[in-house]
């Protein structure tokens, strides 16, 4: 039986049964693009250990850091429920048709009133920088590797990043003064190597953030004429020791114990020619200088920055409001001249102390609240800790320290709580775990918070400088003329090992750790780096990648590794993958590549369609002490997207033409 013959398109003349040839044709070409977006971010089951970081922030130096596993389909707002439960951090959302909205985290209520909210940041690997996330939590799916920031809109960004995860940024390493590192210390602390700005001695404390540390040198001073060769200097270098060194002057003359504060994008120090100077944050370009009154010893006390806030003590008795363009917002008089004691800021509330032995404490606006007599110089920089204030005094005979009492107050009144008599101190105390960690002139003493005395450590030189708690670790330094870092335990005080830095000089520098690097500077000039597990991470100075790619053609990528750190490195596992995680080549090992050497990485590489992202991860092969550094080698648009679209719209095309021929066959018999 013979089918009538279609009717004729009135326009075209063509017939009517090859519509749906080009109807498909044409939805190829609509389509295509937006597939091989889809081709392009497959979910690939082969992800293995990948990760993302996940920042929790509270403007009050309050944070904590998580990995969290990650699959192709992974949201910010799934990586931030993963964190919370990681940390036992308290989360609080509501969901609405405009996605995910974080009301409370740390049990901090955003107010209904807006503000302030709890937003969410992106790290850009570009500009190294924390930006705002173009799209809400629930919205925004992330890659392996990549990082993500909760922190009040008040507070952004956050100082903790990728490339320091764990910032000192004071003189006690957070607002509190409790001298404790967020991560235990791992590895030995012995295994030293240095850095030497060598102006001179380091009586200061460094501070270190966004991948570069900061000190401060004293000069070097001719005991001959009685002048200054070398004035004193802020130096700011790359945490891995590479990059370039900067460095400023800061003062004209005297003795540097303030240590820079880093924060609102800018490091800030006092000097001790009476001036508190701020410079930026990488190159130290010189931002301003702000002047107090006439004093006999200048800035001693160590700056603290806190939100939109400097807070420094000068040696002309008055504490300090300044803004992060060098105005000041308001002072306040502490009844005598401080020496050295940095303020504490916990809740709300600020508290320092004077050489008139005086702890003041102050609203964060400069109104005074109250103050402690204590009947010595105060020249300990106070440490809050569970609505405690706690602190040291010293007596003197002249110049010489003769005892000290240790004082736990009130935070809330200043009313004492309990008090303890102890060997002579200028010590400031850390905190953590429930102990008490500080220096005397005769080594260290451990107290629980109630004033109860749990181990002494003596040392054959006094410990002048604060200790620093890292997990089970106290680490102290000893200022005397063979100086020595001593590594104790937290729980009994036993010495676990011992370094003496070479040429023997007086250490009064307090000891910091960044989660990378434990810190430490001698009167020698030189600065020390020990047991962190960042410390030696070899660097990628430049890689290869052939041009012409082609999908289906083997090529080499050569990349090259150099240890520029002081230390050599351990044994390190080089991966190459692509975005998703998925080896493009067998792992390399290194062993032990020593500081100033390097090695060349030569990779095999097949590209193919959606590849246009390329890393390379190194980490520590024996079980993942020293964490991980993950290198973005490609990342943007398609190596060769030209040949991804034909192939693509050619598959797609021959698809279209079998499906119209087999519709054709099947409605067009008897046509003729």
């Amino acid at each position: 039986m013979n089918h009538p013959a279609p009717p004729s398109n009135r326009r075209s003349g063509r017939p009517e049964r090859l519509r749906p040839l080009w109807a498909a044709l044409a939805l190829v070409m609509i389509l295509a693009p937006a597939m091989q977006v889809q081709a392009a971010y497959v979910e690939d089951p082969d992800l293995g250990d990948a990760t993302v970081g996940v920042l929790l922030y509270l403007d009050d130096g309050q944070y904590c850091w998580a990995d969290v596993p990650v699959t192709g389909n992974t949201t910010a707002l799934c990586a931030t429920l993963g964190a919370c439960a990681q940390n036992n951090v308290p989360l609080n959302y509501s969901m609405s048709q405009y996605g995910a909205y974080v009301t409370s985290l740390f049990g901090v209520n955003a107010p209904d009133d807006f503000s302030w909210w709890w937003e969410l940041l992106l790290w850009n690997e570009t500009s190294l920088a924390w930006q705002e996330a173009p799209v809400g939590a629930s919205d925004l799916r992330l890659r392996m590797w990549e990082n993500i920031a909760w922190c009040p809109n008040t507070s952004a960004p956050p100082l903790p990043d990728p490339l320091t995860r764990y910032p000192w940024p004071s003189f006690r390493g957070n607002p509190a003064n409790t001298g404790m590192a967020p991560v235990p210390l791992l590895g030995n602390a012995s295994a030293n190597g240095y850095t030497g700005p060598g102006n001179g001695p380091i009586d200061s404390t460094p501070a270190a953030a966004h991948g570069r540390i900061y000190v401060s040198t004293g000069g070097v001073y001719n005991w001959t004429s009685m002048t200054y060769e070398r004035m004193p200097v802020l130096w700011s270098m790359a945490t891995a020791g590479s990059g370039a060194y900067y460095h400023r002057t800061t003062s004209a003359a005297g003795w540097q114990v303030s240590s820079p504060a880093v924060g609102g994008g800018r490091v800030v120090i006092g000097t001790s020619d009476g001036k508190v100077m701020a410079f930026s944050m990488d190159e130290l370009a010189p931002l301003w200088n702000f002047s107090i009154g006439a004093s006999a010893t200048g800035v001693t006390s160590s700056p603290v920055i806190c939100r939109d806030t400097i807070y420094v003590a000068g040696g002309d008795g008055l504490l300090y409001g300044l803004s992060l363009d060098g105005r000041m917002l308001w002072n306040l008089s502490l009844g005598g001249p401080v020496y050295m004691s940095t303020p504490a800021i916990s809740g709300g509330r600020l508290f320092v102390g004077s050489d008139a032995g005086v702890l003041t404490c102050a609203a964060l606006n400069g109104t005074f609240l109250w103050n402690f007599t204590s009947g010595g110089k105060i020249r300990s920089s106070p440490a809050v800790s569970g609505g405690g204030v706690f602190f040291g005094n010293t007596v003197y005979d002249g110049f010489t320290a003769v005892s000290s009492t240790l004082f736990c107050v009130e935070a809330g009144n200043g009313s004492q709580v309990w008090n303890k008599s102890m060997p002579a101190s200028t010590s400031s105390p850390a905190i953590a775990g429930g102990r008490l960690i500080i220096g005397t002139n005769s080594g260290a003493n451990a107290y629980d918070l109630d004033g109860n005395l749990l181990w002494s450590h003596p040392t054959p030189g006094p410990v002048q400088s604060s200790p620093l708690i890292a997990g089970d670790m106290v680490i102290v330094t000893e200022n005397s003329p063979n100086g020595t870092m001593r590594r104790l335990a937290a729980a009994d005080g036993r010495e676990l090992e011992g370094y003496t830095p070479k040429p023997l000089q007086y250490l009064f520098s307090s000891p910091v750790f960044t989660g990378d690097l434990l810190l430490y500077a001698s009167d020698n000039g030189q600065l020390y780096t020990a047991g962190g597990p960042g410390s030696s991470s070899p660097k990628i100075v430049s890689w290869d990648i052939p041009g012409n790619l082609e999908p289906g053609r083997k090529v080499q990528v050569k990349i090259t590794i150099a240890n520029q750190g002081p230390l050599t490195s351990r044994d390190l596992r080089l991966s190459f993958m692509n975005h998703r995680g998925r080896l493009l080549d067998d792992q390399l090992n290194i062993t032990h590549l020593a500081p100033g050497h390097t090695i060349i990485a030569v990779f095999n590489w097949t590209p193919k369609s959606g590849e246009n992202d390329l890393w390379l991860e190194v980490r520590d092969w024996e079980g993942d002490r020293g964490g991980r550094t993950r290198q973005v080698l490609v990342s943007g648009p398609e190596p060769f997207p030209a040949q991804r679209s034909y192939i693509s719209l050619a598959m797609f095309t021959i698809a279209a033409v079998v499906m119209a021929l087999i519709f054709r066959k099947r409605t067009g018999k008897g046509g003729k």
